[in-house]
């Protein structure tokens, strides 16, 4: 099993132990299904890498890997399965062009997300307690779900505001208010207590290289380059599948079914050797 950077808050201890399903055909399907069920648009961002764990995970903690589980992990651990789940498809490195500010030069460099660092969760994640106008109060780091919540607000609620409502942990029952992810408004921050809180919470997360510095081989000028944690749902997966499973049945009389349970590994060899054939 791998390790989460943070891990699933069960109710009583975190569990970092995980595992993806084995990469097959009929996984590259499910997640081809699971990115294009939705739509790709930017408002649909958390409710799709929900759908994509939950197809990709085989487990948490020996847990099925229900939507409930997934949407509830911290949005660290999120990120960094996301980009795992991407090296394991094969999407372990990318080419970026820019344009340099200072000499107008274009460059090009490349990322190796596999050789990323990864910080891992503090003591305490993942609650911290922070001294607030109302006294000590307890925090937890944010989750898929308060993403999705924080998306179906009004207009005329503070996306922040609302997060750390989200967030708040009740006295009454250690618990993160969540009531169908109701935003309440029972206890109102200052904007420097709201600063305290996200500091706090930024300090005992885990996180994930999301800016890079890249400086331009002609004047050495830095630049800074966001890498997007979420892009494979920008990937067209599965697109070469159906073609593959078309070649390997024309030449082996396999039904979709066992082609699809094939090792991508091993459905690449079938192919070379039929490619072999044909070019003899």
């Amino acid at each position: 099993m791998d390790t989460l950077p943070g891990g699933y808050w069960d109710g009583s201890s975190c569990i970092k132990e995980y595992s993806f399903r084995k990469l097959t055909g009929q996984l590259e399907l499910d997640l081809a299904d699971a990115v294009t069920g939705l739509g790709i648009n930017s408002s649909s961002v958390p409710m799709q890498v929900t759908s994509v764990l939950s197809k990709a995970l085989d487990n948490i903690g020996g847990k099925p890997p229900t939507k409930d589980i997934v949407h509830n992990l911290s949005v660290p651990d999120r990120q960094y399965l996301m980009r795992e789940l991407a090296i394991l498809l094969g999407y372990d490195t990318a080419w970026f062009s820019k344009d340099c500010s200072n000499c107008a030069e274009r460059f090009d460099f490349e990322i190796n997300y596999a050789d990323l660092p990864v910080t891992p969760a503090k003591e305490g994640y993942p609650f911290v307690i922070v001294n607030t106008k109302h006294g000590k109060q307890k925090f937890r780091v944010p989750t898929g779900a308060d993403q999705e919540a924080i998306l179906n607000i009004g207009n005329g609620v503070n996306s922040e505001v609302a997060l750390l409502s989200l967030c708040y942990v009740s006295e009454k029952t250690h618990k993160a208010s969540e009531k169908a992810r109701h935003v309440s408004n029972d206890l109102e921050f200052s904007d420097k207590d709201a600063a305290k809180i996200g500091a706090a919470l930024e300090e005992v997360s885990p996180s994930i290289i999301t800016n890079i510095n890249a400086g331009c081989p002609e004047c050495g000028e830095d630049h800074q380059i966001r890498l997007d944690p979420y892009f494979l749902l920008q990937k067209s997966i599965g697109t070469q599948l159906f073609n593959d499973i078309h070649t390997i049945a024309q030449s082996y009389h396999w039904n979709e079914k066992e082609i699809l349970a094939l090792s991508k590994q091993r459905r690449e060899i079938y192919l070379e050797l039929i490619d072999q054939e044909m070019h003899r």
